[in-house]
């Protein structure tokens, strides 16, 4: 099963504001479409340490994502499709 991206954001209480470069770098390179291995390469390689939990609570195939910048963590929202 291949998962694609169809929203990705932040939780209403993380200020866009605060999100670091690179987590912006990786933001602007998603796009609709894009696999979840995909954002997971892009999220490594601009050295994110990207970590994925499953958020069943809010509906299908709706995930966490925390990205780690140097011990700053960033959460993000991602709805995916099949």
């Amino acid at each position: 099963m291949t998962m694609l991206l169809v929203t990705f954001g932040l939780p209403a209480t993380f200020p866009p504001g605060l999100v670091s470069e690179k987590g912006q770098q990786l933001v602007n390179a998603c796009f609709k479409g894009c696999s979840l291995d995909a954002i997971t390469q892009a999220a490594t390689y601009l050295g994110l340490a990207p970590e994925w939990r499953v958020l069943p609570h809010m509906g299908p195939l709706i995930y966490g994502l925390s990205l780690n910048d140097g011990g700053y963590v960033m959460p993000f929202l991602v709805r995916f499709a099949e």
